[in-house]
């Protein structure tokens, strides 16, 4: 790497050696450029860059391979809760409404697409977690409640 580094005119840089024959890791400028290092692992390198002519400095990152999801989540933006996934309770076919609920969301759209099914399923889904919400709350929660006051009333007997 010093030889290609000395050809190119590149004399300063961070080399990552490889693991092997695969990986390995080079960032390379030229002296009189002002970088200094932020973090490097064998698959990324993160400078910033500073310049006289530039107020503040920028961020120059170099990956290899897949780079690692949580450093850029935790760099880019704040981590969002996944979105629980949807299901379907058994206990809302007792309840006359949720047949409603599937039935106008399926007969409003279009039907000739893959695309309009879809969108079909997706507005049933929106509309049925949205009646289970208002109609039972949150069911695992009270049911956490009820067992917790069972085996309280358990423990005192």
């Amino acid at each position: 790497m010093k030889k290609i580094r000395n050809k190119v005119e590149y004399t300063q840089g961070i080399m990552v050696p490889s693991d092997g024959k695969s990986g390995g890791l080079a960032m390379m400028w030229k002296e009189c450029v002002d970088i200094r290092l932020k973090s490097c692992s064998n698959s990324h390198i993160d400078v910033e860059v500073h310049e006289s002519s530039a107020p503040t400095p920028w961020k120059a990152t170099g990956f290899y391979g897949h780079p690692d999801a949580a450093l850029l989540l935790k760099h880019k933006q704040p981590q969002r809760r996944e979105k629980k996934r949807f299901m379907f309770e058994a206990m809302w076919i007792r309840e006359g409404k949720c047949r409603e609920i599937v039935e106008g969301a399926w007969e409003s759209g279009r039907v000739e697409t893959m695309e309009g099914i879809m969108s079909r399923i997706k507005r049933c889904q929106d509309q049925l977690r949205k009646w289970n919400w208002m109609e039972f709350g949150n069911v695992n929660k009270l049911l956490r409640q009820i067992k917790g006051e069972a085996t309280a009333i358990g423990n005192v007997g």
